[in-house]
């Protein structure tokens, strides 16, 4: 697994074409007339669910270390020995919902805000790197940690006219960038004991 821009894009423009279904407004006596058949909530959790869905591909690299164990033969003394078999493996996000009703609130309140540049949005998304703070291998290694959030995404005001398709691309595309311009640290364990320290890690 990995980042997947593309299929955020994707996600996100359904999200776009979602929010413009309609469906018989009975509260006026107007022929034909028609209200949005989603509120403005509902839009902001489907975006949360398009981020987060998008985050669950993340992956850190398990380096620079070194990752140590305790020498296992008795008094288990140092020196300590090198845990080799844990170096250039990848590490799968384990937890990506812990900030996800947090993130809907600031979309929620972009819109509620009428916010062109949708800056509460931006920083939405940075707060919601932050909640990503456990990982672990296929092999069962395990981290813990802090994720810091690269630059906050910068969503340019749609000029007018600019399609759906166009927007949807340039909001991932600003995600994707903030996401992977973000970088881990933490403290590794691995599955023979051994432990050791990632530091900067970048998402990818």
């Amino acid at each position: 697994m990995a980042l997947n821009p593309a299929k955020l894009e994707k996600d996100i423009l359904a999200t776009f074409k979602t929010g413009l279904e309609t469906e018989p407004d009975s509260s006026v006596s107007v022929d034909g007339a028609v209200k949005c058949k989603h509120t403005e909530s509902d839009i902001a959790g489907l975006l949360a669910d398009n981020i987060v869905n998008y985050a669950a591909g993340a992956q850190i690299m398990a380096t620079p270390g070194p990752f140590l164990f305790p020498n296992p033969v008795p008094p288990h003394t140092p020196p300590v020995l090198p845990d080799l078999q844990v170096y250039l493996l990848p590490f799968d996000c384990l937890i990506t919902t812990a900030g996800k009703l947090a993130l809907k609130n600031s979309i929620s309140d972009s819109f509620a805000m009428k916010d062109p540049s949708m800056s509460l949005i931006s920083a939405g998304v940075a707060a919601y790197i932050s909640t990503l703070t456990l990982w672990q291998s296929p092999q069962k290694n395990t981290t813990t940690g802090v994720c810091f959030p690269g630059v906050p995404p910068v969503f340019k005001p749609s000029p007018k006219g600019r399609s759906m398709e166009a927007c949807a691309k340039m909001m991932a595309e600003a995600i994707h960038g903030t996401f992977t311009s973000s970088v881990y640290q933490g403290v590794a364990f691995t599955i023979l004991l051994g432990t050791g320290p990632i530091v900067g890690s970048p998402l990818f």
